[in-house]
């Protein structure tokens, strides 16, 4: 032991209790840090509100509903396109259809006037 004393300087033993201090050192300070972190966190926790969810679930299925009603006003608008074409078609094929005609005019007015298609 002396020799190594006189080699390096200092005693070795000083020099693993020096590293072994530091090292619980840095053990303590992480330790300290997570503490720090779970009180923080005790402090203000991250409170996932029934209410809240309840509220998004709400305005998810008032979307869902006027995104559905959109589609089938769509839907009942194509329709009624596609009718109407269809009397043009028959009327130019064969000039007759002047009734069907009257009546496709009648519902495509009732429709521009009152805004819904009558089936």
């Amino acid at each position: 032991m002396e020799n190594a004393v006189n080699q390096l300087g200092f005693d070795v033993t000083a020099l693993w209790i020096t590293m072994g201090t530091l090292v619980a050192s840095a053990a303590m300070a992480l330790l300290f840090m997570q503490l720090i972190k779970i009180f923080r966190e005790l402090r203000h926790p991250k409170i996932v509100d029934e209410k809240i969810i309840q509220e998004k679930l709400a305005k998810d299925h008032e979307r869902l509903t006027k995104l559905e009603q959109s589609t089938d006003r769509q839907e009942a608008e194509l329709k009624l396109l596609l009718r109407s074409q269809l009397v043009m078609v028959h009327h130019s094929i064969d000039g007759n259809s002047i009734e069907n005609l009257k009546n496709m005019l009648k519902q495509i007015e009732e429709y521009l006037v009152f805004g819904e298609v009558k089936k």
